[in-house]
Protein backbone atom coordinates (compact mmCIF):
# COMPACT_ATOMS: atom_id res chain seq x y z
CA UNK A 1 0.00 0.00 0.00
CA UNK A 2 1.01 3.62 -0.71
CA UNK A 3 1.81 5.58 1.97
CA UNK A 4 0.35 9.24 2.13
CA UNK A 5 1.85 12.39 3.74
CA UNK A 6 -1.34 14.14 5.59
CA UNK A 7 -0.71 18.06 6.87
CA UNK A 8 -2.64 21.23 7.93
CA UNK A 9 -2.03 24.41 7.70
CA UNK A 10 -1.62 26.15 11.08
CA UNK A 11 -2.39 30.06 12.33
CA UNK A 12 0.56 30.89 10.57
CA UNK A 13 -0.25 30.00 7.09
CA UNK A 14 2.11 27.04 7.44
CA UNK A 15 1.89 23.60 6.10
CA UNK A 16 2.91 21.26 9.15
CA UNK A 17 3.56 17.51 8.64
CA UNK A 18 0.64 15.06 10.80
CA UNK A 19 1.61 11.77 9.45
CA UNK A 20 2.91 9.62 7.02
CA UNK A 21 0.26 6.52 6.53
CA UNK A 22 -1.14 4.10 4.20
CA UNK A 23 -4.36 4.59 6.14
CA UNK A 24 -7.08 7.10 5.31
CA UNK A 25 -7.31 10.22 7.43
CA UNK A 26 -9.27 13.29 7.70
CA UNK A 27 -9.26 14.92 11.20
CA UNK A 28 -6.30 14.76 13.46
CA UNK A 29 -5.84 16.50 16.80
CA UNK A 30 -3.10 18.52 17.76
CA UNK A 31 -1.23 20.99 19.59
CA UNK A 32 -1.38 24.47 18.46
CA UNK A 33 2.14 25.14 18.87
CA UNK A 34 3.80 22.05 17.37
CA UNK A 35 6.04 22.48 14.18
CA UNK A 36 5.71 18.83 12.99
CA UNK A 37 4.25 15.69 13.72
CA UNK A 38 5.38 15.16 17.58
CA UNK A 39 2.75 17.46 18.09
CA UNK A 40 -0.14 15.48 16.68
CA UNK A 41 -1.99 13.50 19.67
CA UNK A 42 -4.60 11.63 17.26
CA UNK A 43 -5.89 10.76 13.65
CA UNK A 44 -9.15 9.44 12.63
CA UNK A 45 -11.31 9.39 9.30
CA UNK A 46 -14.14 10.66 11.08
CA UNK A 47 -14.86 13.53 13.45
CA UNK A 48 -16.32 11.93 16.22
CA UNK A 49 -13.51 9.96 18.02
CA UNK A 50 -11.11 13.13 17.76
CA UNK A 51 -14.04 15.18 19.37
CA UNK A 52 -13.83 12.31 22.05
CA UNK A 53 -10.40 12.68 22.75
CA UNK A 54 -10.47 16.55 22.72
CA UNK A 55 -13.18 16.05 25.50
CA UNK A 56 -11.19 13.34 27.44
CA UNK A 57 -8.26 15.29 27.22
CA UNK A 58 -9.49 18.82 28.83
CA UNK A 59 -11.65 17.04 30.92
CA UNK A 60 -10.09 18.13 34.56
CA UNK A 61 -9.20 21.64 33.05
CA UNK A 62 -9.03 24.19 35.55
CA UNK A 63 -8.52 21.74 38.08
CA UNK A 64 -5.75 20.28 39.61
CA UNK A 65 -4.71 16.66 40.08
CA UNK A 66 -5.81 16.76 43.69
CA UNK A 67 -9.31 17.29 42.99
CA UNK A 68 -12.06 14.87 42.46
CA UNK A 69 -13.75 15.51 39.36
CA UNK A 70 -17.90 14.12 39.48
CA UNK A 71 -16.41 11.97 42.34
CA UNK A 72 -13.37 10.97 40.66
CA UNK A 73 -9.97 11.18 40.43
CA UNK A 74 -8.85 12.11 36.87
CA UNK A 75 -5.34 10.92 34.99
CA UNK A 76 -2.73 13.10 34.73
CA UNK A 77 -3.33 13.18 31.06
CA UNK A 78 -6.81 14.60 31.29
CA UNK A 79 -5.84 18.36 32.74
CA UNK A 80 -4.93 19.57 29.32
CA UNK A 81 -5.65 23.51 28.52
CA UNK A 82 -8.00 23.36 25.68
CA UNK A 83 -6.93 26.62 24.41
CA UNK A 84 -3.49 24.35 23.71
CA UNK A 85 -5.34 21.97 21.29
CA UNK A 86 -6.67 22.20 17.87
CA UNK A 87 -8.87 19.86 15.72
CA UNK A 88 -8.05 20.41 12.27
CA UNK A 89 -8.74 18.86 9.13
CA UNK A 90 -6.42 17.15 7.03
CA UNK A 91 -5.15 17.46 3.69
CA UNK A 92 -3.15 15.02 1.60
CA UNK A 93 0.19 16.31 0.23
Amino acid sequence: MKKEKYYYINSKGEKILVRTSANEYKYALVYKDAVDNKGTIKCSAKLEPIQKEFEWRTKGFPHNCNEKVNGRYLFSSQFENPDRLAIVELIKG
